[in-house]
């Protein structure tokens, strides 16, 4: 079992007990290494989150991981949110415009200096794929999340 399904499984045991369940004894992953502190504090940081932003859903948005491992990695390095947690918009939640996604979802306009800029092209080509956007439709989101990014400035 590779890192991230064994994240994946812990992940759920740790969104598990954030909602009162008893905790296992033991992680169930036979082939997970103990994990390190910092470890076990980037999986509570994101069970946390996703409690917080999805409820009794955030066991949704971890089955999306199991069907797809690489949905568990970050969206941005040191952040809780998850690709999966665009996928879930997407598909369950009927978000269709990258504004959308990245200003009322994952909320990164508000909670990353760049207001998510460096993550754009990637969360546009996962919507291009699970959409199934043409070129052109791609480049309209891109544009526009980079004009709404420039309206939101401060002027000095």
């Amino acid at each position: 079992m590779s890192s991230i399904a064994s994240r994946s499984a812990c992940m759920s045991s740790t969104v598990a007990r954030s909602r009162g369940a008893r905790p296992p004894t033991a992680c169930r992953c036979p082939a997970a290494k103990p994990p390190s502190s910092r470890c076990w504090s980037k999986r509570r940081g994101t069970a946390r989150h996703l409690v917080a932003s999805y409820g009794s859903e955030a066991a949704a948005v971890l089955n999306l991981v199991d069907r797809d491992r690489r949905l568990g990695e970050p969206v941005l390095p040191g952040r809780p949110e998850i690709w999966a947690e665009v996928t879930y918009a997407v598909e369950r939640e009927m978000a269709v415009r990258v504004q959308d996604v990245l200003i009322r979802r994952l909320h990164l306009f508000y909670e990353v200096g760049d207001h998510g800029q460096s993550v754009v092209p990637k969360v546009t080509a996962q919507m291009k794929q699970l959409l199934g956007w043409d070129d052109a439709r791609e480049a309209e989101e891109l544009r526009d999340y980079f004009q709404m990014v420039e309206r939101g400035r401060v002027k000095a």
